[in-house]
């Protein structure tokens, strides 16, 4: 039994010949196997039909009624005489479909029977059509199921698209289907007559089609495109970020209630019998942070909820006068009054040694340690430049006193004044040197600095006053960021826009191209001049429009006036047509810039191209003589600007200055709040033999994180002279999945893919800076260093 269906399968000896020992190049094994299968496809349908017509034959005897008889010798009569036409029509439809179904370029690509098109109302003869179509598949998918699996998991991995998502099976039975009924429509054949042979050609076609279907997984498989498939899901990746905040530890022993971390902080000082940050000055108090002080107020050990204890109205005085800057303050502390303009030095620690804690209690002492070692960590944190890290902090004293007046600054994390600090601290992450200390951002960051400086007593409404002023300047730079980011952004979908219309051209040629004997001076005037007039229009207008139908319709019209002219109705048909085709021609290669040499020397070969076609029909030849010596055309210059090589690295993106429109859709797009990109389930289907030896690598950490990127993200990366540099992700192009990073004020733009920039993560070139809060991230570092302490 197996031998005799080995033996009865189709060979499609055209795969095997002259292949090298070498790993195939998959597009060229697709078109290949597209070409080859409209071939033999169209072959066993012409089977097909001759069987349909015996069967017609035989039960058009039984049937009654001249209507029904009528129709059924219409039916049989077409199956008979018209297989030659039908077999063509469906090579010509099919390998249309089919490089239809190949492009996968981001789900755009049209699915056969219109299954990715919106509903519409139809024609009752098309949605008959369309049923009949669907009727074909139905019965090639119940017959050729197990050829099926294994042919589309193939046919996904050179289409790139393993799960057919993004459309269908190039050579699947919709495909086929679809094209039956097209090639019916077009050779005349009434609705009612296709709907009688439809039925039959479920019958005889698809042991035929298993047949077609098992060659082609064969020669797959021979040429090493998933000799074996497994499928089995993979459970969803998880991304581990390149810094993550360390979490806050569970302390041992008694600890306070999980929303006081102020109490918390204070407990596992108390418990870690040593101060972290530092030794006690000579001048603390006795025992200060050395062990649970006796003035601590009831429930701070056990979690029970405590008012909180205000500081001495001598000690806040003191430390408003030094937050003022008042010399004399500074004198009998014995502290350096440079040292609070510096903003670099943690002068809580100066003061930490100084007479001020002497009239401050076990509590105070305490809460000025911890707010120190806070900014320990704040000056020590890298993500923000010295000079702004210099700006927040001389915050220092303010929030000391913020602190002691208010416990709930480290717990609650809207707090105004620590609010402040995170957006600070953000806002300060794109800035650069380059930028200066005259930049927006950076005298305005001085400007609310020194209100609170000025203004803070012990009344906390001037944060508030102060947050909303800041957030109001990001709000107002955004807009202008986001306005030359949509530029960019633009001129990148642009130029996608521009190679999609280049494909689309080329495939919609090549189609026509398909199976036509013809000059290969009209072929190549095809390829290297109407083909890059078609792409400006798709890039323009898109593809579907006027201007792109005009221009396949007077493509068309070339290719049937070149062919040979049998009948004198054809030729006068030319005769009438000319005029018309020459201006198009003409206006076309003015739109595409063409000079006149040119032109002169198409429309003077095209004459000769006409002339041998007319000769033909009038020798009764159906093809052409030998056509005369025609010098071939140069090539183009390109209608679309070409899309920059991605090689991996960061490329450049013009900034626009010029007045652009911008596209509001996009515009909301890249104002809009980042949201999360979900991550998606993916399922392994073996090896991927034509493109290498070995299995296709499972993503690392790397391709984890670029594909977890959310907008709004900042990236640290090194560039060509060694330097760092910060850019932030404004957007992710849908087409090709570019990504574009911007500077902080959207007046440096650059792209790069996918793959590149993993490469990038994964050589230490370029690192994600985390996008946790300032003061999360120090007082999450301040609970971990205690816990180790008290551990």
């Amino acid at each position: 039994m197996q031998n005799t269906r080995k033996n009865n399968v189709v060979e499609l000896s055209k795969f095997s010949q002259g292949r090298a020992a070498s790993a195939p190049d998959g597009p060229a094994l697709l078109n290949e196997c597209g070409e080859s299968a409209a071939k033999e496809l169209a072959a066993t349908l012409t089977k097909t039909l001759e069987s349909a017509a015996a069967e017609l034959l035989e039960r058009s005897d039984r049937v009654t009624g001249s209507e029904t008889r009528r129709l059924y010798a219409e039916a049989m009569n077409f199956a008979r005489e018209q297989t030659g036409a039908l077999e063509t029509e469906f090579r010509r439809r099919f390998y249309q479909q089919f490089k239809t179904a190949c492009r996968r370029d981001a789900g755009l690509a049209p699915r056969p029977n219109g299954l990715g098109s919106e509903l519409s109302l139809v024609e009752p003869d098309e949605l008959e059509g369309s049923l009949a179509a669907s009727t074909i598949a139905n019965a090639l998918n119940n017959a050729c199921g197990e050829e099926l699996f294994g042919l589309a998991k193939r046919m996904g991995v050179l289409v790139n698209d393993p799960e057919l998502q993004m459309g269908a099976n190039p050579v699947g039975p919709e495909v086929i289907g679809e094209s039956i009924m097209e090639s019916l429509k077009a050779l005349a054949l009434p609705l009612k007559a296709q709907l009688l042979l439809v039925p039959l050609i479920n019958t005889f076609l698809p042991p035929r089609v298993r047949q077609v279907y098992q060659a082609l997984n064969r020669l797959l498989v021979e040429q090493g495109v998933l000799p074996t498939i497994r499928a089995g899901a993979r459970g969803t990746p998880q991304t581990t970020p390149t810094t993550e905040a360390p979490k806050p530890p569970e302390a041992t022993g008694p600890v306070a209630d999980s929303q006081d971390i102020l109490a918390t902080l204070r407990q596992l000082m108390t418990l870690g019998a040593a101060p972290v940050s530092g030794t006690p000055s000579p001048t603390a108090p006795s025992g200060a942070g050395l062990a649970a002080p006796a003035d601590l107020p009831a429930g701070i050990l056990t979690g029970a909820p405590s008012a909180a204890v205000g500081a001495p109205p001598g000690v806040m005085l003191s430390l408003t006068q030094l937050q003022h800057g008042q010399s004399e303050s500074f004198a009998a502390a014995g502290l350096d009054k440079a040292l609070l303009a510096d903003g670099q030095v943690n002068i809580l620690r100066e003061i930490r040694a100084s007479p001020v804690t002497q009239g401050m209690g076990q509590m105070d002492v305490m809460t000025l340690d911890i707010v120190a070692m806070v900014f320990d960590y704040i000056l020590d944190d890298r993500r923000v430049p010295d000079a702004m890290k210099a700006l927040i902090g001389r915050l220092q004293i303010p929030v000391l006193k913020v602190a002691m007046l208010d416990r709930s600054f480290f717990s609650q994390k809207t707090h105004p004044a620590r609010r402040l600090l995170d957006v600070l601290a953000e806002a300060s992450m794109g800035w650069n040197e380059a930028e200066g200390h005259q930049s927006d951002l950076y005298l305005k960051v001085d400007e609310l600095v020194q209100t609170v400086l000025n203004q803070f007593d012990e009344k906390l409404d001037i944060f508030s006053v102060v947050l909303e002023e800041f957030l109001q300047f990001q709000a107002d730079e955004k807009r202008r960021s986001d306005e030359a980011t949509v530029k960019s952004a633009q001129l990148i979908r642009q130029r996608e826009q521009q190679a999609l219309a280049r494909i689309v051209a080329h495939n919609e040629v090549e189609t026509h191209l398909f199976d036509r004997n013809m000059p290969e001076f009209i072929r190549g005037f095809l390829l290297n001049h109407w083909e890059p007039l078609l792409a400006l229009h798709g890039a323009q207008s898109g593809e579907g429009s006027e201007a792109w139908q005009a221009c396949i319709a007077t493509m068309d019209d070339l290719i049937w006036s070149v062919l040979p002219k049998i009948e004198a109705e054809e030729r006068r048909k030319l005769v009438a047509l000319l005029p018309n085709l020459l201006k198009r021609l003409d206006q076309g290669l003015t739109t595409l810039g063409s000079p006149r040499e040119l032109r002169d020397q198409f429309f003077t070969g095209l004459v000769k191209c006409h002339a041998v076609a007319v000769r033909a029909g009038l020798r009764g030849a159906s093809k052409p003589p030998p056509m005369p010596e025609l010098q071939p055309l140069p090539a183009a210059a390109a209608a679309t600007e070409p899309e920059p090589e991605l090689n991996g690295d960061f490329v450049e993106i013009p900034v626009l200055t010029e007045v652009v429109s911008l596209d509001p859709a996009l515009m909301a797009e890249i104002a809009a709040e980042p949201e999360e990109r979900p991550l998606v389930e993916e399922i392994v289907i073996g090896d991927v033999g034509w493109l290498g030896t070995q299995a296709a690598p499972e993503k690392d950490i790397h391709e984890q994180q670029v594909q977890q990127l959310k907008r709004g993200t900042w990236i640290e990366y090194r560039q060509e002279d060694g330097s760092l540099a910060r850019a932030k992700l404004a957007w992710v192009s849908p087409m090709k999945g570019l990504y574009l990073f911007t500077n902080r004020l959207g007046q440096r733009a650059m792209s790069i893919d996918a793959e590149g920039l993993a490469a990038k993560f994964r050589e230490g070139r370029a690192e994600i800076i985390d996008n946790v809060s300032l003061m999360d991230r120090a007082v999450s570092s301040l609970l971990e260093r205690l816990q180790q302490k008290v551990a």
